[in-house]
């Protein structure tokens, strides 16, 4: 699902120039934790409110940053320099310290586009996608701080298909999700099972035969694809598969799901199922040792039917031992927190 968060040079300015300033009440980032304009303190879980806009969050400065940034569609900062995204595909390269601007060389300007292009954060360079017309594809470029082009690949998102007296493209691939050094893409259409990860380090790509609905982060560093989940929203089955282990399981609650969350701590991989276009969630727990499930919880859904209008985000993370569950739906956001161990549920804001 595309998480599209639109920016401001302002933002950007102050987010570069005062970004190793702390809080008024000295509370450490990794313990301040930004809902609704509020703050919660992951130490206590009191509500916190603030006169200034903290510059250092849990949001900002855990392993779980990039999983709250999303993507931008006009622009997006780097290391002081800012990349903002111009209507002929091209990019506008400028140094917020001196203000000098400069288009960056654009191979497709004019080309016809599919969809919208976006930008993306990486752990050594920014990421820019250009979804243009069938014929070609994506377009994936990675630039240095200095405005210099690192990696460049290019991925077909439709197929040719060919039939007496007819001749059309038929687009499959879409954007799905990303780390600080991968970017992944899977197929939408059933009859053409397929996911792609461009590594952003060399530009390599790698392709699997199926179609994923979430991937699985390593516990360390939250920045490397160690594996991905498969879950049939027909049958409620799911099909995990971490590293050289296949884990499969099945639970009725999970017809109708088609999106996964994932986040692995000591051990355990834990699982949001949820439904993109639909209200609530099914939080469940594995032992990746025994490749058995520990505890499931379970969050009521909203009074809605599901319907192509309407959205379900969830951003699933780990604070200590305790495990935060930020969803967002048209309209209601809520943050809930369960214990790691038992899948209790513990707090609700």
């Amino acid at each position: 699902m595309y998480r599209v968060f639109l920016t401001s040079l302002f933002c950007y300015y102050i987010a570069f120039h005062l970004g190793a300033q702390d809080n008024t009440l000295g509370i450490p980032a990794l313990q301040l934790y930004p809902f609704n304009s509020e703050y919660i303190n992951l130490q206590s879980f009191e509500k916190i409110s603030l006169d200034d806009l903290p510059a250092l969050t849990f949001k900002s400065q855990s392993i779980y940053a990039p999983r709250f940034q999303g993507l931008a569609i006009d622009k997006l900062a780097f290391k002081g320099k800012l990349f903002q995204a111009q209507s002929d595909n091209g990019i506008l390269f400028t140094d917020l310290s001196t203000k000098a601007a400069m288009l960056l060389p654009n191979r497709e300007k004019g080309y016809e586009r599919f969809g919208q292009n976006f930008l993306i954060e990486g752990a050594d360079g920014m990421v820019y996608i250009k979804y243009l017309n069938a014929e070609h594809g994506y377009m994936v470029y990675k630039y240095d701080a200095q405005g210099n082009e690192a990696m460049m690949v290019q991925l077909p998102h439709s197929e040719l298909i060919e039939r007496p007296n007819l001749k059309y493209y038929r687009p499959f691939l879409k954007y799905f999700s990303h780390t600080k050094w991968q970017l992944v893409f899977s197929s939408y259409i059933k009859d053409k099972p397929k996911t792609v990860v461009v590594e952003l380090s060399s530009g390599q790509v790698l392709e699997y035969d199926f179609t994923t609905q979430g991937i699985i982060r390593d516990e360390t560093e939250d920045a490397f694809i160690h594996g991905f989940v498969q879950l049939d929203a027909t049958t409620g089955t799911m099909k995990i598969t971490y590293r050289s282990d296949v884990i499969e399981l099945s639970n009725t609650k999970w017809k109708g799901y088609n999106s996964v969350e994932t986040v692995i701590k000591d051990n355990k991989l834990i699982l949001a199922c949820y439904d993109g276009r639909g209200s609530g969630a099914s939080l469940v727990a594995i032992d990746l040792t025994t490749k058995l499930q520990i505890w499931e919880a379970a969050l009521s859904p909203n009074p809605v039917t599901s319907n192509s209008s309407y959205y379900n985000m969830l951003w699933l993370t780990i604070s200590g031992n305790k495990i935060l569950l930020e969803g967002r739906e048209p309209n209601i956001k809520y943050l809930q927190v369960f214990e790691l161990e038992t899948g209790k549920r513990l707090h609700q804001f």
